[in-house]
């Protein structure tokens, strides 16, 4: 036994002496070149590592290269979305100057007022900027309630919460909405009849919140008032939607924007400058918008402390339906049907202009203008497939930014 082992000790020393001195005398490769199906496995395996660092690192590089152009294309529609304001910005003030603009269909030339006739009311066309596209739209805010106004720390309720209150009434809600909305602008802790302030209702929720006690920052914090859900928020239903909508009353809007056709314009631009007034008649349809969402009938910026300022007047030019027929106590269909019709084929220079419509003195003082500061400019910046849009609330007077969102 002794004598087997110790041949076997022999055999592996010689065998290790000869490996040694082979891979002294020719390297590692050599030698592998007689273990050939080693060699097979260690090639495979570093193939398959190869392969698999390789796909891992294309992927890697696809996704960066994907990123890499969505940024790109992203930051090329910002900045077309901002070369879209600067033009929205020089439309208001070619507007305020009474600038007269060749070949394009702007019926009203007279500068201190405001109406559907001005060029900031056209409805421009999507159009080339750069390597991208723009689309810019400007909307009188003037034309909506300011219920931030309705509450100051100067008057506990102005006028225009009882306007709020005619307008709620008319969508067919309860008193108790005005309410809610006053309370939660108020600088005070009373309860407002059916409204809800901290201590009733915000602090007893599953997620407690206060109440803002102040002006609203925008329309949409109008989400967090007591009553105000989503359904009656974007107007899917609630209050007197059903009979509305059975009573067949409703137009799709009232407003009288003109289309900009830039092709038609450069075919027969000798014929834009033309009074078309007289072609708009008692045919067009008028009456409440078929739109319930608030947003387009409620605002929130203008003057926190004087109720009746320029800012927070309503522009009968401008306003809807819905907003007209809420303005005073004993304004009936009729009276707003009339306004609509007169505005279209002559826009009110001032609002005593009106009192034949509009006969509450003291409403029309306070509450009403023909000429707007304040307009909701959006922005849509097309790059590709990439779209960045700018929503703000400006005061082509002051040259300030109530509210600016980039999205």
């Amino acid at each position: 036994m002794k004598k087997f082992i110790k041949e076997i000790y022999n055999q592996l020393s010689k065998y290790y002496q000869r490996r040694s001195r082979t891979l002294e005398e020719f390297g590692i490769f050599n030698y592998a070149g007689g273990n050939r199906g080693y060699v097979l496995i260690i090639v495979l395996i570093i193939s398959t590592l190869l392969v698999s660092v390789s796909t891992n690192f294309l992927v890697n590089a696809q996704t960066n290269i994907n990123y890499m152009k969505k940024f790109k294309n992203e930051a090329q529609a910002e900045s077309i979305a901002y070369a879209g304001l600067n033009l929205a910005h020089i439309i208001l003030d070619v507007d305020q100057k009474g600038t007269s603009i060749p070949m394009l269909p702007i019926k009203n030339k007279n500068k201190n007022i405001d109406s559907f006739g001005d060029i900031w009311a056209l409805d421009f066309p999507e159009f080339e900027l750069g390597n991208g596209t723009v689309k810019i739209i400007i909307e009188d805010e003037q034309s909506k309630i300011n219920i931030s106004a309705v509450s100051t720390k100067y008057v506990q309720q102005t006028t225009f919460f009882s306007i709020l209150n005619r307008f709620f009434l008319n969508m067919g809600y309860p008193t108790d909405y005005a309410d809610a909305v006053v309370d939660w602008v108020d600088q005070d802790k009373s309860k407002t009849g059916s409204g809800a302030e901290t201590y009733d209702y915000y602090s007893t929720l599953s997620t407690p919140y206060s109440a803002q006690d102040d002006a609203m920052d925008s329309i949409d914090q109008l989400l967090l008032v007591r009553y105000f859900t989503p359904d009656v928020y974007y107007g899917f239903s609630g209050g007197n939607k059903t009979e509305e909508i059975e009573s067949d009353i409703l137009v799709d809007s009232n407003d009288e924007r003109s289309s900009l056709d830039i092709l038609a314009l450069m075919e027969s631009p000798e014929e834009t400058d033309e009074d078309d007034t007289d072609t708009i008649g008692e045919e067009v349809p008028i009456g409440p918008e078929r739109s319930r969402q608030l947003s387009e009938y409620l605002r929130v910026n203008g003057d926190l402390n004087l109720f009746n300022s320029q800012s927070n007047k309503i522009n009968i030019n401008t306003a809807s339906y819905r907003v007209l027929r809420a303005i005073a106590p004993d304004m009936n269909d009729n009276d707003v049907k009339q306004i609509i019709l007169r505005r279209r084929n002559s826009p009110f220079t001032n609002v005593d202009d009106a009192k034949e419509f509009i006969r509450d003195e003291l409403i029309r003082k306070n509450c009403l203008t023909t000429h707007s500061n304040l307009f909701r400019i959006t922005i849509h910046g097309y790059m590709n497939s990439h779209r960045v849009t700018i929503t703000a609330v400006f005061d082509r007077t002051l040259k300030h930014y109530y509210y600016f969102a980039l999205h």
